[in-house]
């Protein structure tokens, strides 16, 4: 079977280069982007040090857009396009389409960041694109639900590994969730619930999806063994489904959605907890080994350290998707805490899980330090960690301020009052800042050890394609 370049779709090796090209791009622009988002949790609290094309307004957009779409989107595709081989049977359909793909979003991303930057934006969350780009964007990401959905089409393992769900669900949802979260012509609130979906279900249908099908691999390849819990795993893959971007309308809880918006986002919220617990289960049941052979695995650890972390970003959105802590949290730094925790901490701990088993397969070299791997998830972990729960107590102290005033006539919530109670929010923000550099160097960290695994690691045998049954 050829496919329409001419080559052979049943050569296992078609997708390994462009896989590999995606991941090193990926490792490259996530790091970049960790460094943006440091400086606009700097700007956040001393924004008179930040002006022009870098002031906090103009900076944060591009910084998520780095992260998210120059980071975890190469990324994961790049991890799918890896795997796709292994878990088909069949060489990657459309190389040449997969790279065009690469080059629009890259491209895109990276207009974007100047468009933004230079002030031209449209001030709409997360990235604040102008149409015009959102169509380019649109455009490259529906490359890889093509070239997935004509992989699949071709397979010849029949054997329906979970994963492959995973993969070829998150595939598919991307492009329209970006699509719902940037539909033209609506009015404020459309925006914003368009907003507010997209930046959720981007935790959800793409990070945690794409995230937990590849940890899910890297631990059953690691222990070259079937995955354990596969009716668990089914049901955290159903479960993130219904969750959704859901969760993402709880930001706007007591606004002006309609009544029945509230409790529905509240309960299929819900969801999100239910499947990180599940899917925290399968991985730690496949592993199945004591934690010192664990923490010297730099891919088991981070698929573990990135599903356990999993486990406490779901739990801590859904807690506040309900009315009252709503009332309380709803517009404030703990919403940036979430989604911090979960792009930055969940997001790179997968992805470098991925990228610690995948490069030195791809390249036929050994990781060129494991210690250094080992030390990096540790730092992500913590100051991914730590960095949410700085923000997230910010913002309850915040929320407090806004609120405890008026409801209890406690202190003023207007004036000198105000001022003392919302500081020691901006207190909390700035020690995250000392948090969120151990995450940047991690970040930092993993980019020097994928590179210099291409230059400086040992020669070893390079995986190709695994045997049926493995993940």
């Amino acid at each position: 079977m050829t496919d329409h370049t001419g080559h052979e779709q049943h050569d296992p090796r078609r997708g390994d280069e462009v896989a590999l090209a995606h991941l090193l791009v990926a490792a490259s622009f996530f790091a970049f982007g960790a460094v943006l988002v440091l400086l606009t949790q700097v700007g956040a609290v001393f924004g008179d040090l930040l002006a022009g094309a870098v002031s906090y307004g103009r900076l944060r957009p591009a910084a998520w857009a780095a992260v998210m779409l120059g980071g975890l989107v190469p990324g994961f595709v790049g991890a799918a396009y890896y795997l796709l081989p292994r878990l088909t049977g069949v060489g990657l359909w459309g190389v040449r389409i997969a790279y065009l793909g690469l080059f629009g979003t890259v491209g895109s991303t990276l207009v974007g960041m100047v468009w933004v930057m230079a002030g031209r934006g449209d001030g709409v969350e997360p990235f604040g694109f102008p149409l015009w780009l959102d169509v380019l964007v649109l455009a490259a990401l529906l490359v890889p639900s093509l070239v997935t959905l004509q992989t699949v089409r071709a397979r010849t393992l029949r054997s329906g590994y979970v994963a492959l769900w995973y993969l070829a669900a998150g595939v598919l949802w991307l492009p329209l969730l970006y699509l719902v979260g940037n539909l033209p012509g609506l009015a404020s609130l459309g925006r914003e619930l368009g907003a507010a979906h997209f930046t959720a279900g981007f935790s959800t249908l793409w990070v945690a999806t794409m995230g937990v099908g590849v940890a899910l691999y890297v631990v059953a390849k690691a222990g070259d063994r079937p995955l354990s819990g596969r009716v668990l795993a089914q049901a955290g893959f159903w479960s993130l489904a219904f969750a959704g971007s859901w969760a993402g309308v709880s930001q706007l809880s007591l606004g002006p959605t309609p009544d029945w918006v509230d409790p529905v986002a509240a309960v299929f919220g819900l969801a999100f907890p239910v499947a990180a617990l599940a899917i925290a289960g399968v991985l730690a049941s496949t592993t199945e080994r004591s934690w010192a052979e664990v923490s010297d695995d730099p891919p088991v650890l981070a698929a573990l350290a990135g599903g356990g972390l999993l486990v406490v970003a779901s739990l801590a959105w859904a807690a506040a998707g309900f009315r009252a802590p709503a009332a309380l949290v709803g517009l404030t730094e703990y919403w940036d805490g979430v989604v911090y925790l979960v792009v930055l901490g969940v997001g790179g701990l997968l992805l470098g899980s991925g990228m610690y088993l995948m490069v030195p397969a791809l390249t036929g070299r050994r990781l060129e330090s494991a210690s250094t791997a080992v030390y990096q998830i540790r730092l992500v972990a913590l100051g991914a960690g730590a960095t949410a729960l700085l923000l997230m107590a910010a913002g309850m102290v915040r929320g407090f301020a806004w609120t405890g005033g008026s409801y209890t006539g406690a202190f003023a919530d207007v004036g000198e009052g105000w001022m003392f109670s919302a500081g020691q929010a901006d207190l909390l923000s700035g020690l995250a800042i000392l948090t969120g550099l151990l995450a940047t160097v991690g970040q930092v960290l993993l980019v020097l050890t994928v590179f210099r695994t291409l230059t400086s690691g040992r020669a070893d045998v390079a995986e190709v394609l695994v045997e049926e049954g493995v993940a």
